[in-house]
This record gives structure tokens, C-alpha cells and sequence, in this order.
């Protein structure tokens, strides 16, 4: 009589032994066969029941537009990444490193990363061996001016430049589809815009914002709001219904200001104290919205309770001047110094789960972004990129200090 072996077993009994294993055992077990590696990856999230994972969860259709994975992850590889992320275990490159400082600004989606350097845009294409290959410079060859800050969507990029003019190109025909001057007196700090690409909205050091409407590559201003305050950040909610607006919150005006397109009123809310400068906003959805600037924290509000319903503070106490969330439960935002991005647990209350620090540069982070295996993150002079897709490496632990 022949001996009956595990592997001889069906699936459905195999998965019922495997949710009695611990997740190293797993690991290992994969690495016995070739069926068992099919079953664990396959049945993963049916063995191992946990809690969404911190980074690495990929529930948000938007963390996977930002990530070059064909595919998602498996739980183990979630849990494992996780762990890297927690521990500080990570690998580090730097690449478009400049003699000259600048004040860069970078996006993403899962083909390109585009980063802003001066007065032109670096598109770099992403492959499956995380090496960034430069395909395009962006660059407009009768306007030099340097570019604040611009935002990409699904066709196009639109660009805010610090002689006050507004660009956009084309992602698909790689040329400018408009490049008006004078939109504003000053600089241009922030723009945004919408997923078809009609609604654009900007912000500037002349103290107000204003509402574009882009009919066939012809801009027409459809609304310009005067503060009576610098504006430092802006973000359009994807269904053009509301303008989030972030200013200098100087004396008698309100820091993060909500502006009704449709009904033409105002919202408005106040982070901090007189001072309290929002530099970055994030629409998590139409009910909520994140800020983050001077004073340290990274604040969300609830608009059905008009309020903030929840904070972080820098655990250094510095400013914060840029941010990006998982749209679950992760949220890290780059200090004013030494280079360092602070990671959150939103199912926390108060503590950094960790720190980083991305380069030895005593730089601001003046631009970031992440996706489930790496962070990016925009210095003055290079941008700098964190694998924690790692197996092996040294640890570098900041937890118990914070």
C-alpha cells in the first residue's frame, strides 16, 4: 500500500491546516513546492485573517494608480513590507542630483514620475526593476520661468509658474496646449485640476485664487476670489464641486477656506492660530478633506461637522510642508529640515509610527509620494527614493526615540 503524503491532499483541506500556521512557516512552505507556493499565494488573504495592513493595504483604486505593480500583492509580501516600513528597513538611491538647489516638486502615476527642477519637467518612465529612465523633458522654450508647482491628470499636466503664467501640455501629443501669461500679478504657488481637464484653479502670492474654465485649449477665468491673504495650496475635489484653499492665516483670515463652485459661497476653517500657513491639502473624499503647514500638524476635517475630527503632530514640532495619504490609513508628510518624512497610523491616536531620513542633506521635503514598495522624496538637489521592498539590510529604528 502506497503512503499517503500532505501534498497529496486536497485544497480545501490544505487551506484549513495552513490557517493553523504561523506566517514564517508560510513563507517557508512556499518555498517547498511548487503547489504550496500556488496555494498560499493564490489563498493568501482566505489563510491569514489581520487587519488592513499600514502602507501596504492597496484598498484604494488611487494608491494603485500611483504603484507599477501589474499586480497586487500577496497578504504575506503586505505583511512583510509592512514590517520594513515599521522597522525602517530600507534601501536608498538618489537620481537627477543637481549642483544648483531648486525647489522641486514631484508626481506620479504607475507609467511616470514627473519631477519639476527650475523651469522645466523631468518625465521618467518607470520599469519593474524600480531604475527610473529619463524619456522627456518638459519645457516651453519661449517662457523660462520657474515652475512652483503643477498637477497631473489622466491626459495632461498643468504647470503654475513664478511670473504669475499658467501652462498646459499634453501628456499624449507631448506639446503645449496653451501657455497664458499674466494670470496672475505674482508668483503662482499651487494649481490644480480637474480629471477631464475643463475646471483648473490656481493660487497666488497676489493674495487670491482663481477658477479656469479650459474650452478646447482656450482658459477663460470663470471666478477670481481675493483673501486679502498669500495662498500657499489649492485642491479641486474630483467632482469640481469644491475648491479647498490653503493661505498664510495672517490676522482676521481663516487658514483653510472651502469654496462652493456651484453655489458661489465660502466655508471656512482655521487649522491653527495667526501664522498657521496651510502648504498642502488632500481630498480623501467629498466629506473629508486633510491639510498640513506651519504649525507642525497634519489636521482632518469632517465638512458634515465642519470641525477637525483628528490630528498629528510632528513629533520635532517643525513645519510640514507637503503631504500624501493611502486614502485607508497611512498618511506621511515631509518636514522643513534635515530631509525627514513622518509616517502616521490614522487607527492611532497621536504617535509617529516612524521616521525618515531620506538624504543627509539638511533640506526641506519639499514634494513626496509612495505607493506600497517605495517613497519618493523631492529635495533641493535630487529627488530620493526608499526601497522597502527589501529582504536583507540594516534597520534603522527611530520608533523608541519619537
Amino acid at each position: 500500500m502506497n503512503s499517503v503524503t500532505i501534498d497529496d491532499l486536497s485544497t480545501e483541506i490544505l487551506l484549513q491546516i495552513f490557517k493553523y500556521v504561523s506566517i514564517c512557516d508560510l513563507c517557508r512552505l512556499r518555498k517547498s513546492c511548487k503547489r504550496f507556493n500556488e496555494i498560499i499565494n493564490f489563498w493568501g488573504n482566505v489563510i491569514v485573517k489581520r487587519p488592513d495592513t499600514l502602507v501596504t493595504n492597496e484598498k484604494d483604486q488611487r494608491i494603485l494608480q500611483r504603484s507599477h505593480l501589474k499586480h497586487n500583492l500577496n497578504i504575506l509580501e503586505k505583511i512583510r513590507i509592512e514590517k520594513n516600513w515599521i522597522n525602517g528597513k530600507f534601501k536608498k538611491s538618489s537620481f537627477l542630483v543637481s549642483g544648483k538647489k531648486y525647489m522641486p516638486w514631484l508626481q506620479m502615476n504607475e507609467k511616470f514620475l514627473w519631477v519639476s527642477q527650475d523651469g522645466c519637467i523631468h518625465e521618467f518612465k518607470k520599469n519593474r526593476f524600480s531604475k527610473y529612465l529619463k524619456s522627456n523633458i518638459i519645457r516651453n522654450k519661449n517662457n523660462n520661468a520657474d515652475i512652483v508647482k503643477f498637477k497631473v491628470n489622466d491626459n495632461s499636466i498643468v504647470l503654475g509658474r513664478r511670473d504669475g503664467s499658467i501652462s498646459l501640455w499634453s501628456i499624449e501629443n507631448k506639446a503645449f496646449i496653451f501657455d497664458m501669461k499674466n494670470c496672475h500679478k505674482c508668483h503662482v504657488n499651487c494649481v490644480d485640476i480637474s480629471n477631464d481637464g475643463t475646471l483648473i484653479v490656481s493660487g497666488s502670492d497676489d493674495d487670491s485664487f482663481s477658477i479656469w474654465q479650459n474650452t478646447n485649449g482656450v482658459l477663460l477665468q470663470k471666478e477670481n476670489q481675493i483673501i486679502f491673504d498669500r495662498i500657499w495650496s489649492c485642491a479641486l475635489l474630483e467632482d469640481k464641486s469644491i475648491v479647498a484653499v490653503g493661505t498664510s492665516g495672517n490676522e482676521n483670515v481663516h487658514s483653510l477656506v472651502l469654496f462652493d463652485v456651484q453655489k458661489n459661497t465660502e466655508e471656512k476653517l482655521s487649522p491653527g492660530g495667526i501664522g498657521a500657513a496651510v502648504f498642502d491639502i488632500k481630498w480623501e473624499s467629498p466629506q473629508c478633506v486633510w491639510s498640513c503647514g506651519y504649525d507642525g500638524i497634519v489636521s482632518r476635517w469632517d465638512l458634515r461637522l465642519n470641525s477637525c475630527v483628528q490630528s498629528f503632530k510632528d513629533p520635532f514640532g517643525v513645519p510640514l510642508y507637503c503631504m500624501e495619504l493611502d486614502f485607508n490609513n497611512t498618511v506621511m508628510a515631509g518636514t522643513q529640515m534635515h530631509s525627514r518624512v513622518a509616517l502616521w497610523d490614522t487607527r492611532q491616536q497621536q504617535n509617529c509610527v516612524q521616521i525618515y531620513f531620506t538624504s543627509k542633506r539638511n533640506s526641506p521635503v519639499y514634494s513626496l509620494s509612495f505607493d506600497s514598495k517605495y517613497l519618493f522624496t523631492a529635495i533641493d538637489q535630487g529627488v530620493n527614493v526608499l526601497d522597502f521592498s527589501v529582504y536583507f539590510g540594516k534597520s534603522i529604528d527611530y520608533s523608541k526615540t519619537l
